[in-house]
């Protein structure tokens, strides 16, 4: 009998040991997306993100070729100018509409020459919409419609969704 029980203690020792030793030894396969491992890899295009992992932030640089960009920041824009930069860089994998909607005064225009990396759809119920076409930098020149006043714009954006994910004000003075 005490032979039995010593058996039976050592086979179970040696299934927990065994059991173990297979847990600790199990690593995530390299196929397997890691997207919170603060590592550039397998096929992620920015540092977790982009692949198999959530799409990637756009950037909305400050300053353009044609001035100040519209799509910069949060805030209300007050603009004494006419024209200015309507910029993104999106990264591959990413997807945005912009969306503006004239709220009163006087709208808006843009350089055909310059519409790099858009597709535009025709101003319509004081409503047209920007989409990008590829991944990369793309810019087009808005320009105020009319010097003489003023208008307010609602600028919505539609960042790697078809719902909007934020939205501000500009304002021509």
């Amino acid at each position: 009998m005490k032979k039995a029980s010593k058996l039976f203690a050592l086979t179970s020792l040696m299934a927990l040991f065994v059991s173990s030793f297979l847990m600790v030894g199990c690593k995530k396969s390299e196929n397997t997306p890691t997207c919170s491992d603060g590592i550039k890899n397998q096929n992620e295009v920015d540092l977790d993100c982009g692949g198999s992992c959530q799409p990637c932030a756009i950037k909305y640089p400050e300053w353009g070729l044609h001035g100040l960009n519209l799509l910069f920041g949060n805030d209300t824009l007050w603009l004494p100018g006419t024209g200015n930069s309507f910029m993104a860089v999106v990264p591959e994998g990413s997807s945005l509409k912009i969306e503006l909607s004239l709220i009163s005064g006087f709208g808006w225009g843009y350089y055909l020459d310059s519409k790099v990396g858009w597709a535009i759809s025709k101003y319509s119920n004081n409503m047209q919409t920007f989409d990008i076409l590829n991944p990369g930098t793309s810019e087009v020149k808005i320009i105020r419609n009319s010097e003489a006043d003023s208008g307010v714009i609602l600028i919505k954006f539609f960042e790697n969704s078809i719902s909007e994910t934020r939205r501000k004000i500009l304002i021509w003075n």
